[in-house]
């Protein structure tokens, strides 16, 4: 066992984990992208994503003030620093590429910044390494710097703005700046900023003035920002129109796009248990992961944060189980190992599961069929979560996008939920004449649990021939001409 440790303290040395980290983020950062080239899948994946080329390419053309017509009814455009960011790349680059390079970008530095931090407070070399054993092969990681999207700046500013106030007052304008440039991007950076400070001064960081300055602009920020955004239109009310996430959303292993793993989740209350001792200093760092799940229970993409400082407490208790002491020794060395290959299965499962959802090529060569063979202001019907595919890919205006952002979306989602689930062609057809539909757009997800199991509602009424016109079908995706 002597020898043992001997090697242990050998490997982790601070130049090797900071190789071991940097090739470990490299390898989580670009092993879905590279996946999905492989396969021959568009490189970009999700919903979202596709949304954010859309607006940040009518940024670069346009400007920052148009209205957004691929919805019906349309909806004013609200800028934000995440289109702007992508819009100044897209000018040199293409937009896949600057997605992935950005992806990649943040999630370099932020590792640096994370790993600096935890050594500004104390925290061991053993304990750091765990921690970014855990962090970097978490589904959440994964998601947040290898899938594209905006929370990969927030981490990173975040993380930047903390360091920046930790490492010398003479960097505290800059370290101001970053956290009300962050304070912009994200309403949920705004309550991590608030806590981050609260904690800070629990652990007696000797800069109380300069915190409660950061603190003060960061507030008022946020108030002049984000008050006119919610009496002006309101903030997007998802849940209350789809439902609100479930057990399922939170854990990676049970199928959440954002959540935490099982393993993690187990190394992370045993750490909290470790660290129960200090509860008063850390308090504020339990109540923010506590209020970080409650808003993912509205909003799954707080687990990004929470994952952050649960890998913390995870990588303590990894680190106590490796150098910790054990009566019985093959139980540790079988904990040891039910633990790694844990993570590992977590983390390869994630990425087989993201490599190849939605979209894939079936769906791109339908849409852009549908872009070729249709008018520019033919609606084009599906379920919401395809609207901003036919945004982007088709071209083509939709009823209902995820952002539910329009006017009437309730109703909108209503009428929407109606066509899909009536087998009715007479109420099909007065709603689809209602927002003048022209095409009907159909996937295999659809027709695989999504809406439908079996050929129901919307789906069976096709066989009208005298109301629906098949104008595509490849591998079950569909394309429907309404002639109603």
């Amino acid at each position: 066992m002597c020898y043992r440790r001997k090697m242990i303290k050998k490997y982790i040395i601070t130049r090797n984990v900071w190789i071991f980290i940097v090739l470990l983020t490299l390898m989580t950062s670009l092993v879905v992208p590279v996946l999905r080239v492989l396969s021959e899948r568009p490189i970009i994946l999700g919903e979202k994503s596709y949304y954010d080329m859309r607006i940040s390419e009518t940024v670069l053309e346009e400007g920052l003030k148009f209205r957004d017509n691929l919805v019906i009814d349309g909806r004013d455009y609200v800028a934000k620093p995440y289109h702007i960011v992508l819009a100044s790349l897209f000018y040199f680059f293409t937009p896949e590429n600057s997605l992935i390079a950005i992806s990649l970008i943040t999630g370099l530095f932020s590792v640096i910044f994370f790993y600096l931090i935890l050594k500004k407070l104390k925290i061991n070399l053993y304990q750091r390494f765990f921690t970014f054993v855990v962090l970097l092969l978490s589904p959440a990681f994964i998601f947040t710097f290898g899938t594209s999207n905006e929370f990969c700046i927030s981490i990173m500013l975040l993380l930047l703005g903390t360091y920046l106030f930790l490492k010398s007052d003479k960097l505290f304008i800059y370290s101001l700046l970053v956290f009300l440039i962050a304070t912009i991007f994200n309403l949920l950076n705004v309550i991590v900023i608030i806590f981050l400070f609260l904690f800070l001064l629990e652990i007696g960081v000797p800069k109380k003035r300069e915190a409660h300055i950061i603190l003060a602009f960061v507030l008022i920020l946020a108030l002049i920002y984000y008050a006119p955004l919610y009496f002006y239109g309101g903030f997007a009310s998802k849940t209350e129109l789809v439902g609100r996430n479930t057990i399922t959303d939170f854990i990676s292993d049970l199928g959440g796009e954002v959540g935490i793993s099982i393993f993690t989740l187990i190394l992370g209350i045993v750490g909290i248990t470790f660290t129960w001792k200090h509860k008063q200093k850390l308090k504020n760092s339990y109540i923010l992961m506590l209020l970080l799940l409650f808003i993912s229970y509205h909003f799954n993409y707080a687990m990004i944060y929470l994952n952050f400082i649960f890998s913390i407490f995870a990588g303590i208790a990894f680190a106590y189980i490796v150098k910790g002491k054990w009566e019985i020794k093959p139980l540790k060395k079988l904990t040891l190992l039910f633990l790694i290959y844990g993570l590992l299965f977590s983390s390869i499962s994630y990425i087989g599961r993201v490599s190849v959802s939605e979209p894939d090529e079936d769906i791109q060569k339908a849409l852009e069929w549908l872009n070729d063979n249709s008018d520019s202001e033919d609606v084009v019907f599906s379920h919401y979560s395809k609207g901003f595919w036919i945004e982007y890919l088709a071209d083509r205006p939709v009823i209902t996008d995820g952002l539910f952002n329009y006017n009437n979306a309730k109703q909108k989602l209503e009428d929407s939920n109606t066509i899909l689930y009536s087998r009715n062609t007479e109420i099909i057809g007065k709603l689809m004449n209602k927002y003048n539909v022209k095409y009907i757009f159909i996937d295999k997800k659809m027709k695989k649990g999504q809406i439908w199991d079996k050929k129901e509602g919307l789906w069976y009424a096709f066989r009208n021939n005298q109301t629906f016109k098949s104008v595509y079908y490849k591998n079950e995706v569909e394309i429907w001409k309404n002639i109603w």
